[in-house]
């Protein structure tokens, strides 16, 4: 369970939360977006560029 919780804590350092009609820039330049509200205490998280898109999905 440590191990878990410390790759998490690390993974955690590259997510940030996206809330509705927030538009963000990620480091690679990349821009993301989340135009759509389904409900409205809804949130997601974006990550920093691909290569941590790639070492997150890998984790989980």
């Amino acid at each position: 369970m440590a191990l878990t919780t410390c790759k998490f804590s690390l993974i955690a350092r590259f997510l940030y939360p996206i809330l509705p009609d927030e538009v963000l820039k990620r480091m690679d330049g990349e821009i993301i977006y989340w135009a759509e509200v389904v409900d409205g205490d809804e949130f997601m998280f974006y990550l920093l560029n691909e290569a941590t898109y790639a070492v997150v999905c890998g984790a989980i």
